[in-house]
Formats: C-alpha cells, sequence, structure tokens
C-alpha cells in the first residue's frame, strides 16, 4: 500500500511485490546501489541532487539531461567544500595575532564597561537622579553582560573568520588568508543576481508594508463600530510565530491542495504552479511578508496619529482643504518622525529576513532560484561548511545595511527638532 521495500527478503517474492511496477523499480535500486558513506560530501551531493530533481519534475529537464546536471553541481559543491582560500605564509603567527587583537579589544571594551559601572556605584548620591542612574545602571547591567556574550564577541569574532579559510574541513587549523575571501565574494557572478533579486524584495514588501500600514491606521484612528475587535485581528499576523505563518503560507500556496489554487478554482481560473516555477514562487514569498509586516507599520502609524492634534484637521477643514490635502500637508508631515525610523527598522528587518525565504521556498526552491542574500550565505554557511566564506558575505550584508541605514536616516532628517 504504502510502496516501501520490506526488510524481510523471501517477500519479495510474493505475487503482489513482483506484480508492482513501483516495488520491482525500486529492489532493483538496492541491488545495484552503495551504502552512502557518513562523510560531510553527502551534504553536497543532497544539494546537487535536489534543484536536478526539481528540474524534472517541472519538465525543464530529462532524467539523463540531469544526471549531469547533478553530477556537475555536486563535483563543484563539494569543491567548493574543500577549498583552502589560497596560501598563507607564517599563518599560525598572523591568526593568534589576530586573535589576540579581538580579546585584546573586547577586554578593553569589557574594562571601560566595569570601569564605569563602578564609578557610578561608588559615586555618592547627590540627588535624586543620581540615586536613579545607579539603579538603572544596576538594572541594564546583566543585559549589557548576556549582550556581549551573544552579540559582540562573536561580532568580533566573525570578522576574524571573514579573513580566514574555516570550514569543515580545518575548523581546528584555519589559516588567516588576508581579503581572499571578501575577493571571492565580489568575484562571483551570483552576488549580484542575488544582491538584486534582495533589493526588489526589501522594496516591493516595504512598499506594500508602509502603504497598506498607514492606510488601515487612517482608518483605525477613526470612530469606527468594533474597532478594539479589528485592532487585535490586524495585529493577529504579527503576534504569530514567523515559522509557523511561513509553514502555513506554503501549505497554501501548495498547487494541487493547497487553499489558494482551491479558491482560484472556486473562481474558474487556472491553478498555478506557485513553488514550482522561480517567478511564482519568488512572489509567493513576496505575499507572504506583506501579510507578515502590515501589522508592525500599522501600531507605529497609529501611536503616530493619535499624537497628532485634531485642532489641525479641524483648521484645515474650515479653510475648505479636502481630505487628500489634509492627508498631504498634516498627516504625513507629521507622522514623518515616526515613520522614517520604523521604515529603516522594516528595511534591515526584510533584507535579513530568512524565516520567510527559506521556509516558503524549502531552501531555494525550485533549484535554488529563489534566495536572497541572507538565505545565500545561510545555504554557504550551515549546508557547504564553507565558515569563512559565509563570515565575510555576512560581513558585506552588515556594511551595505549600514551604510544604508547611515545615509537614509541622516537625509530623511529625522533627528532633526519639528
Amino acid at each position: 500500500v504504502h510502496k516501501s521495500i520490506p526488510s524481510l527478503k523471501t517477500l519479495q517474492q510474493n505475487p503482489d511485490f513482483m506484480n508492482d511496477a513501483t516495488l520491482k523499480e525500486s529492489a532493483k535500486q538496492i541491488a545495484v546501489g552503495q551504502l552512502m558513506p557518513i562523510i560531510p560530501e553527502m551534504r553536497a551531493v543532497w544539494d546537487a541532487m535536489r534543484p536536478a530533481l526539481q528540474e524534472v519534475i517541472a519538465g525543464k529537464m530529462t532524467p539523463q539531461e540531469a544526471a549531469v546536471y547533478q553530477q556537475k553541481l555536486a563535483e563543484e559543491k563539494i569543491a567548493s567544500m574543500f577549498e583552502d582560500g589560497g596560501e598563507a605564509k607564517k599563518s599560525n603567527l598572523i591568526r593568534n595575532i589576530f586573535i589576540a587583537i579581538g580579546i585584546l579589544l573586547g577586554l578593553f571594551l569589557t574594562y571601560i564597561f566595569i570601569y564605569k559601572f563602578i564609578l557610578i556605584l561608588l559615586r555618592k548620591p547627590k540627588s535624586f537622579e543620581t540615586q536613579n542612574s545607579r539603579f538603572a545602571v544596576l538594572m541594564a547591567a546583566p543585559a549589557a553582560i548576556i549582550l556581549f556574550g551573544v552579540v559582540i564577541y562573536p561580532f568580533f569574532y566573525n570578522i576574524i573568520i571573514s579573513f580566514s579559510n574555516m570550514n569543515m574541513t580545518n575548523v581546528n587549523s584555519w589559516e588567516i588568508v588576508g581579503i581572499t575571501q571578501y575577493i571571492k565574494v565580489f568575484s562571483e557572478t551570483i552576488f549580484y543576481s542575488v544582491f538584486f533579486k534582495t533589493i526588489i524584495w526589501t522594496v516591493v514588501n516595504v512598499l506594500f508594508h508602509v502603504v497598506f500600514g498607514v492606510f488601515l491606521a487612517v482608518l483605525l484612528n477613526r470612530d469606527l463600530p468594533g474597532k478594539a475587535i479589528f485592532r487585535v485581528l490586524l495585529i493577529l499576523p504579527w503576534a504569530v510565530p514567523q515559522y509557523i505563518t511561513a509553514l502555513t503560507w506554503r501549505g497554501m500556496f501548495m498547487s494541487d491542495t493547497g487553499a489558494i489554487n482551491l479558491l482560484l478554482a472556486k473562481v474558474g481560473l487556472h491553478a498555478i504552479n506557485w513553488l514550482f516555477e522561480p517567478t511564482t514562487a519568488f512572489i509567493a514569498c513576496i505575499i507572504t511578508n506583506i501579510w507578515l509586516g502590515i501589522p508592525f507599520m500599522m501600531v507605529i502609524a497609529l501611536g503616530g496619529l493619535q499624537s497628532v492634534p485634531h485642532e489641525l484637521y479641524e483648521a484645515a477643514k474650515i479653510d475648505g482643504a479636502s481630505p487628500w490635502k489634509r492627508f498631504l500637508n498634516i498627516t504625513l508631515p507629521l507622522l514623518k518622525p515616526v515613520m522614517i525610523p520604523a521604515i529603516t527598522l522594516g528595511i534591515v528587518w526584510t533584507f535579513n529576513n530568512l524565516n520567510v525565504m527559506w521556509l516558503v521556498t524549502n531552501g531555494g526552491q525550485p533549484a535554488d532560484h529563489t534566495h536572497i542574500l541572507v538565505s545565500y550565505v545561510y545555504r554557504a554557511a550551515f549546508n557547504l561548511y564553507r565558515y569563512g566564506y559565509a563570515a565575510a558575505f555576512s560581513m558585506v550584508i552588515f556594511i551595505l545595511l549600514v551604510i544604508f541605514s547611515v545615509t537614509f536616516m541622516n537625509r530623511s532628517n529625522v533627528a532633526e527638532k519639528s
């Protein structure tokens, strides 16, 4: 019934088994197959098999073409797992120097923190504000120590290994190779294609987040019946854990049993193979992330709208301003100080949103055509174990986001006083 090979070989002579084409072919595979070795290279083999198999299922390759493509892809992936990152003279000395610099920097930051902490504690309270400052430092100290352990130290360690050739084969004997990994990042054409796709992903998502978020906030800022219920319902997508939402949407995008195609069939439209075509799979991820991100922008915009003086709208009405002009000349300018930081955060979060892209497309399906930068880095680090390369790639992403955030905040003049 389940087309599963029985453990007893004698059962393979059973007439029900012999007359089943699927079971017979499976038995032939077992007869000529070999046991898989438990080695890291199998990760590359499995990653090479999946794109080829997906192309066959989609009808874009014949099984013969897929076998050749799979073999080539497996060899490339295995080679990338074992790349040594170039020759490095006196690498142990250089590595130790880098590690020492990182440790000294970490100790220096720790010293500054402890020094300031003790200085505030020993300072004699001269006022009520000083007592409050001491209490605030005591409350913040545990969080600061944990932050150092889970953010600051890993960040500097990531910088160090981004200049190394660390991978699965040399975790304990990696070498400093300079900017070799950064050169690889920028010399590969896939970086630019994935970066362009990431820009589209970010711009489209944040645009819809802001437009729909502000629109819903304007509606909820009015006197509506059942407004509290609508607020709760609209915040639910944001409250549900992302991985649950992403897997739910993946189920709804299934071509044969998904709710979306069933609805399309109800209205007389053809079903769409959402997850089997690169474009439609990418659109499916965008739809999922738009649904997830609207509540955040709505809550931020609603908070900003509630701080706008109602007298301004009344004065505009008396002057004969239309609702659209009141929105452009009152609502938008007064929402700017609130929305610019929210948009900046939304761009950074969306740019680095691994959960939706990875879970909806099942790791880049179909055939690794739906990766954005962060999902590509994740695959390089945890599928192919290219730790040095992934660290350099992640630093490139970090630098891009820092440059954008600082430039965007400065040009929008969000910090200026109104």
